[in-house]
């Protein structure tokens, strides 16, 4: 006789039938949706409405259904009303909260480290970073009440120093050099920029447009990996810099003639930096101009700032 075990979309009936809650008929997951259209003259919002409401955690209002995993994900049905319920709940409850969905996003996703700045920036389920920083002073303190690892470190400070004028090999394939005045086109086995002879810190810069970005991330996703391949080989980290910020990224997409899938390009972006955690990170500078003063100070620092989350260092420092 089968048993019956309760769960967040139905009654289970061994590992893959769930109970219509209209009929208590059993059906395969993929079957009960098509079910409840067709016979019950029900659309899924209705039916997840009805027997399995949620409501929105500041407005009390049901939460908006638009797919069954989102659904039971979200407890907001903006970010803004999320925002605004942190700062009007309870530390102690907001703290909470924080941590849960923390937790909650890396057993989803299978995730070994915490989320980056970038990918928390790129995630609608996820509260702002700003919140972790408020609640706990830092986000990898929030990591350690979690128990997670975190990717990047946002606590890291850079030594103060002068970055001397070294020599930057740039690639002859680099077909927009930046003008950096102490530089040399040199064949690199991968990224775009470096530094010469006694100065090198086996650390690489990859410039991308936002154009090139996107590409980079879609569509040549496998050759890129080929090209991180070989800095792991070599011990070497790249540094990924967009001429753009995600913001930006964001806006232009809406009005782009051409648009892309953002939830996919930041989802491949997510997951080549967990694929590659000590030799990979993606850096949003805004511009082009921003691109070329911060890239001698990444090729300078070298190893000093690779487990640093520049991306929030540079949001700390109004960049």
């Amino acid at each position: 006789m089968a048993v019956r075990i309760a769960s967040g979309v139905g009654i289970h009936v061994g590992p893959s039938q769930k109970e219509c809650q209209v009929c208590k008929k059993f059906f395969i997951e993929r079957g009960l949706h098509s079910h409840i259209s067709r016979t019950h003259d029900m659309t899924l919002g209705e039916y997840y409405g009805k027997y399995y409401p949620r409501f929105d955690r500041l407005t009390k209002e049901p939460i908006q259904f638009e797919e069954v995993d989102e659904y039971f994900a979200k407890d907001f049905n903006t970010h803004d009303n999320m925002i605004a319920w942190l700062k009007a709940a309870p530390k102690e409850e907001a703290k909470k909260y924080l941590i849960d969905c923390l937790v909650k996003r890396v057993e989803a996703k299978e995730l070994k480290f915490a989320p980056s700045f970038n990918e928390v920036q790129t995630t609608r389920e996820l509260p702002p970073y700003r919140a972790y920083r408020h609640f706990f002073g830092s986000y990898k303190a929030a990591c350690e009440v979690a128990g997670v690892e975190v990717l990047f470190d946002d606590t890291i400070v850079p030594s103060k120093r002068t970055v001397a004028p070294d020599t930057i090999l740039i690639d002859t394939r680099e077909q927009q050099p930046l003008p950096f005045k102490n530089s040399r086109q040199q064949k690199l086995a991968f990224g775009d920029y470096t530094l010469a002879d006694e100065a090198y810190t086996y650390t690489y810069v990859d410039r991308k447009s936002e154009g090139d970005f996107k590409s980079t991330v879609t569509v040549g996703h496998d050759r890129f990996v080929r090209e991180v391949e070989r800095a792991v080989q070599m011990d070497s980290y790249i540094y990924v810099v967009v001429e753009s910020s995600i913001k930006d990224i964001e806006k232009n997409n809406l009005t782009s003639a051409h648009k892309a899938n953002l939830n996919y390009v930041w989802a491949s972006m997510r997951r080549l930096q967990h694929h590659f955690p000590k030799n990979l990170q993606f850096v949003f500078t805004g511009s082009r101009e921003k691109s070329m003063k911060l890239i001698p100070y990444l090729l300078a620092y070298g190893k000093e700032l690779w487990p640093a989350d520049i991306q929030s260092l540079l949001s700390q420092k109004g960049k």
